[in-house]
């Protein structure tokens, strides 16, 4: 909101090291948001905080949020036209062309790699997935490590699901599950009903 209103009232631009962190995040959330779906991995503490809707999309869509930060950092679309351009118009950022990397709902592939802070994201055409491992510099928050998600043509089919239900209705069912294997709810393997 501050670049919004620096951009609205034309105050004097930011440091270069603020937009040089901005683009990075914003390449990082790229990356980790489902191109199809526009949800995106559950990665750390979440409170279901959402403190600007001004979309119709789902609170899991995170395409809304990609779309303005591109339109108001880089002046482009990250996304071809769609319902997740309705808080850039309500802001009033308007981005002067397409990105020449904007993603249409028909080609929505990712491309595998490696990303700071110990992401890895692994792609096919139909499948991605996303693995966390440890690279800490200071004491962690939470433990996420191994955090693993994998992604079929927009469905999130397996993930982490961290240490606490936000859905009421299984809460009860999970409850039980921990107390008979603690981790069942965690993306682990079983076979045979054996974990490994």
């Amino acid at each position: 909101m501050a670049s919004v209103r620096r951009r609205c009232f034309g105050d004097k631009p930011f440091s270069d090291l603020f937009y040089k962190r901005t683009q990075a995040v914003l390449d990082w959330c790229c990356v980790m948001t489902d191109l199809r779906s526009g949800n995106a991995p559950n990665l750390g503490p979440n409170d279901g905080a959402l403190l600007l809707h001004i979309h119709g999309c789902g609170y899991r869509d995170f395409r809304p949020s990609v779309q303005t930060a591109f339109a108001l950092f880089r002046r482009q679309r990250f996304f071809a036209a769609g319902p997740w351009d309705e808080p850039a118009y309500w802001l009033g950022i308007h981005a002067d062309n397409p990105s020449p990397h904007t993603v249409a709902l028909s080609d929505c592939g990712k491309a595998s790699q490696l990303l700071p802070g110990g992401y890895v994201i692994m792609a096919d055409t139909d499948f991605w997935g996303m693995l966390c491992f440890p690279m800490f510099r200071f004491r962690p928050g939470h433990n996420d490590v191994f955090h693993f998600d994998l992604w079929c043509n927009g469905e999130n089919i397996c993930r982490d699901d961290g240490s606490y239900s936000y859905y009421h209705r299984i809460a009860t069912m999970l409850a039980i599950l921990d107390r008979q294997k603690p981790t069942i709810r965690q993306a682990s393997m079983m076979v045979n009903r054996c974990q490994g």
